[in-house]
């Protein structure tokens, strides 16, 4: 648990720009174990594989991002070899988030390449405003009337609702400021009476979490939980004005595309993407330390593709 917070930390190592090179080839090097492993899973037991396995070969959406067009064949072609294996790891562990990230990424990526720039400009600035006003709202409104607006527009199955309800119950005052601690637990009703459902059926797989959970799905809910609302609002505002900085005041698109990874990350960590120890979270923390470099913004595309060439 404790490394989760750890790692706002490597913010020192994206102040040097060239650091990219090293973190380059262990996302490569990382890619390469994951398509080996691949070859085990006839061997792995169990009802289905961990959903670690696409935290792990998630990196290729960050490459994504950042242009694939930098790297060599050989790197080209293990990106897509694992981008197969990120959608089949995807469906087998059955984590729609995954299809919605990948979804966001070509779209992003696709505005960014828009021109003339005020055009993607336009869009990053209304999204940036709409996701602060929705974010505000989930936590003065309520998640709960949120979901029952969007739901009058478009149906979809909620999962989130009962996550947001049961961790602003059970907190009282204090730990609402400063949270439970990087141990911190709590209970949950709906998994509670989820296990003696299971045992009054007489079902033998546990097939829901235990009650008493030292995480929470949602990213910005595990911020509260282990560092209270004093933790989120430093680092919601680490992640924004990293945001800010990259798609408005930096000259390089390596730049503006860091920024355009951390504002996704942002976005989804309403639903999913809970802090942890993750290739994700590491990438997420450099990118921001890279960015909050101004040197870095106000290199031009030339002087910064030399500086992170890994070739």
């Amino acid at each position: 648990m404790a490394l989760a917070w750890f790692t706002p930390a490597l913010i020192v190592v994206g102040q040097k720009v060239e650091n990219w090179q090293v973190l380059f080839q262990v996302i490569f090097f990382m890619l390469k174990i994951m398509l080996v492993s691949m070859f085990f899973l006839p061997f792995y037991v169990g009802d289905k594989l961990p959903t670690e396995w696409t935290w792990l070969i998630r990196s290729i959406n960050f490459l994504i991002i950042i242009g694939i067009k930098r790297f060599r064949f050989q790197e080209k072609a293990l990106l897509i070899a694992s981008f197969f294996v990120y959608i089949l790891i995807a469906i087998e562990t059955q984590q729609r988030i995954e299809f919605v990230y990948l979804f966001i990424v070509f779209l992003f990526v696709f505005v960014d390449k828009l021109k003339p720039a005020i055009v993607k400009q336009g869009f990053f600035k209304t999204l940036i405003f709409s996701f602060l006003i929705v974010v505000l709202l989930i936590f003065t409104y309520g998640y709960e009337n949120i979901n029952i607006l969007v739901n009058t527009v478009v149906e979809f199955k909620d999962t989130r609702t009962f996550l947001f309800k049961e961790l602003m119950t059970e907190l009282n005052g204090t730990e609402k400021i400063f949270g439970r601690g990087s141990l911190g637990m709590y209970h949950s009703d709906y998994f509670e009476r989820t296990i003696e459902y299971y045992k009054m059926i007489g079902a033998k797989n546990w097939m829901a979490d235990d009650p008493d959970r030292i995480t929470i799905e949602v990213g910005y809910l595990q911020m509260i939980l282990k560092g209270g609302f004093l933790l989120f609002f430093l680092q919601f505002f680490m992640m924004f004005y990293s945001v800010y900085l990259a798609l408005f005041k930096s000259r390089n698109k390596f730049s503006r595309r860091l920024g355009i990874f951390v504002l996704i990350i942002s976005v989804l960590s309403i639903i999913s993407f809970r802090p942890a120890f993750t290739p994700t979270f590491i990438i997420l923390w450099i990118s921001i330390g890279t960015i909050l470099n101004r040197r870095n913004r106000n290199l031009e595309d030339q002087e910064i593709e030399k500086l992170i060439s890994i070739y």
